[in-house]
């Protein structure tokens, strides 16, 4: 009965499952719908590889290579500590041994500088199977580490390192998006700043001219700003950008992206985590794409409190005619609590204004701790103005909480100044932490 469905059937069936075991199940009924399903269960399952450099990983990717329809699927590899999803997997026992951090059960040879040997036997095979994805666009590195790092394997950087002289041997694979994720905290620094090999394939990159997006998180030092920059400055095709540098001063990164050639193309910008001592190198980067840019996000931007007024009037003052949509949010020394009740300012600007409010236990009540706009032209120009004129002094409002507290008892840390407020009352665009994605 079942195999006198139609295909076109079968596949509708399957595309509006819920859950991919669910579509494991409908495989195993018959020989019949396990062919019908096989484009969505390539596509479900086998979109995204996330890769651990362990020889069980290695097994799988080689096992994936033998059909050339799975091998077509893929079309984003991740290298992050992916363990912790094996149990779903089909092809593996719930028995099997997770492996605890990147790149366990092989031994790594190293260079007398500590770097990764790039021409060791298993690194050169595990670059030829990833070869093997030749439709792959989107390639990602995080310091996701599972249970932490352990020497006898690989460093977040290892990987990255890896990754980047994999790009620069395979230009033919035309990667569309990059991203490296550093983001989370790791039990040492060192670990996530950029050693001098990486740093050398960034010059000598040519594989980042065809990107169109770039997303690149990561501790930058004085003596790393060049290869970094040089990165961004060669993504030439770019459309969008999500740019933060953890743990590191923004002003050295930004005195040399003024300088980068413009980028005629990248449409959406998103900047993060960073501390700025000087504001106007920041406006006039985003200066540098005032006609192409339509979405800005300004997030987790740390600043000295007399600075946060100027970086707002020098932002209110840039001319950029394309500009659709701007979002700033959870940054220090920024709230915006009196701008929702101006209505007649928000009514003049025309658009669209949503707010992002959040519990603050040091003043204890609600605050707006972000705003974004929707609009252009005129009122998207009236819109920065009035983001510019509406900033809430929070330390004047500390000032008064305190004069006000008699107590005393608030003694927790500000969390809504550095951006880590953890459950506020709404969101901008759905969620308070997304990077630029969510403002395609």
């Amino acid at each position: 009965m079942l195999n006198t469905i139609c295909v076109e059937l079968v596949e509708l069936i399957a595309k509006s499952l819920d859950d991919r075991k669910d579509l494991l199940a409908l495989r195993c009924v018959s020989r019949y719908l396990s062919n019908a399903t096989f484009p969505v269960f390539a596509k479900a399952w086998f979109t995204r590889l996330d890769i651990d450099f362990t020889p069980r990983c290695y097994r799988r990717l080689v096992g994936i290579t033998r059909s050339q329809e799975l091998t077509d699927a893929v079309r984003w590899i991740s290298v992050n500590a992916c363990d912790r999803f094996a149990t779903e997997a089909y092809w593996l026992h719930e028995d099997d041994e997770f492996a605890r951090y990147l790149g366990q059960g092989y031994s790594w040879p190293r260079c007398e500088d500590n770097s990764i040997d790039l021409s060791s036997q298993q690194l050169m095979a595990f670059q030829s199977v990833i070869a093997s994805f030749s439709h792959v666009k989107d390639i990602g590195v995080t310091n996701e580490l599972g249970e932490g790092i352990n020497m006898e394997g690989l460093t977040p950087m290892d990987a990255c390192y890896i990754m980047l002289s994999f790009l620069q041997r395979n230009v033919k694979n035309r990667i569309q998006t990059f991203t490296i994720d550093f983001w989370q905290d790791v039990a040492s620094y060192e670990l996530v700043t950029i050693p001098p090999r990486i740093a050398d394939l960034l010059v000598q990159t040519t594989w980042s001219s065809q990107l169109q997006h770039l997303d690149i998180w990561w501790a930058v030092t004085d003596g790393h700003v060049n290869p970094t920059v040089d990165l961004i400055s060669t993504a030439m095709s770019a459309r969008s950008m999500d740019i933060g540098f953890p743990h590191s001063a923004g002003d050295t990164v930004f005195q040399r992206l003024i300088q980068i050639p413009q980028l005629p193309t990248l449409a959406h910008l998103t900047i993060s985590v960073m501390g700025l001592y000087e504001p106007d190198l920041l406006t006039r980067f985003i200066a540098r794409f005032q006609r192409s840019l339509k979405t800005l996000c300004i997030q987790k931007l740390i600043m000295h409190a007399e600075n946060v007024p100027v970086f707002y009037d020098l932002l209110a003052e840039l001319d950029l005619p394309a500009l659709e949509l701007i979002v700033v949010k959870r940054c220090r020394h920024t709230l915006f609590c009196s701008l929702p009740e101006q209505q007649d300012v928000l009514e003049r600007c025309g658009g669209r204004f949503n707010f992002a409010r959040g519990y603050d236990e040091i003043l204890g009540r609600d605050v707006v701790y972000g705003v974004q706009y929707r609009g252009s032209g005129e009122g998207m120009r009236l819109a920065l103005r009035a983001i510019a004129d509406h900033l809430t002094d929070i330390d004047a409002e500390y000032d008064s909480s305190a004069t006000s507290d008699t107590d005393g008892d608030s003694d927790s840390p500000a969390t809504s100044l550095d951006g880590n407020s953890d459950s506020p009352a709404t969101s901008i665009d759905g969620d308070s932490d997304s990077p630029a994605t969510s403002l395609d």
